[in-house]
């Protein structure tokens, strides 16, 4: 199996990456559910997250359902991302590391040159951020606006109940999901994996990076950050 697809040209290996994601993402939440569903019987936590849209607020979300919902992120965090990558890598016959530059000395100046290029980027993120979230899209499509919107404040409870947690347990345990495993996570297999089979396909880094930053974007569901996020 090692090394089946090495051969593929680029197209052929971004539809097996696409083919893997979207089975291991189903395999890893079904593996979610029955964990949680397992550990809080009677919650039927498939039932909860589907039903996520008649939350209202952070307030209504009980502290057995605040773990769930850490969990299944743990759990899908894993497998979507870092356990794809690692897929996809052994199946192109490849070093992991290698292969999402992992294995690469940094030099001590070029930590220093991106902190200057995030701080100096600040401002231009804040106000491309602020013009995304007040973008209006036109009156035919309104219900689609509405259940963008409806979206992005499912997404900010959910950010909200992590950031309820005033235990350093809690605390590491969102530096662990959130930190490591979904930033780190998304970062090898969006920069890592996806942005060099387009560079190797295409041979332009600028259309590599920008066609991995906006599926980074879309992947999110999340339109009024969209442009932020690329």
């Amino acid at each position: 199996m090692k090394g089946s697809i090495k051969y593929l040209p680029w197209v052929g290996k971004l539809l097996v990456l696409l083919g893997i994601y979207l089975i291991v993402e189903y395999i890893f939440a079904l593996m979610a559910v029955e964990i949680i569903n397992a550990i809080f019987p009677g919650m039927d936590f498939l039932h909860f997250i589907t039903g996520f849209e008649k939350i209202k607020s952070v307030q209504e979300v009980t502290l057995d359902q605040e773990h769930a919902i850490k969990i299944y992120q743990f759990a899908t965090s894993l497998g979507r991302f870092i356990f794809v990558a690692w897929f996809f890598v052994y199946l192109c016959g490849d070093n992991f590391l290698a292969s999402v530059s992992l294995n690469k000395n940094i030099q001590s100046v070029s930590y220093g040159t991106v902190i200057l290029i995030v701080m100096a980027s600040g401002a231009i993120i804040s106000l491309i951020h602020d013009w995304n979230q007040h973008l209006h899209l036109p009156a035919s499509m309104a219900e689609m606006e509405s259940q963008m919107r409806s979206l992005e404040q499912q997404a900010k409870i959910q950010t909200e109940v992590f950031l309820r947690t005033t235990t350093t347990g809690g605390f590491l345990l969102n530096i662990l999901i959130i930190g490591l495993l979904a930033a780190v996570g998304e970062e090898i297999f969006f920069r890592g994996v996806l942005q060099n089979i387009f560079f190797r396909g295409i041979g332009n880094a600028h259309i590599a990076i920008w066609s991995s930053a906006f599926l980074f974007s879309f992947i999110h569901f999340q339109f009024f950050g969209f442009f932020h996020d690329c």
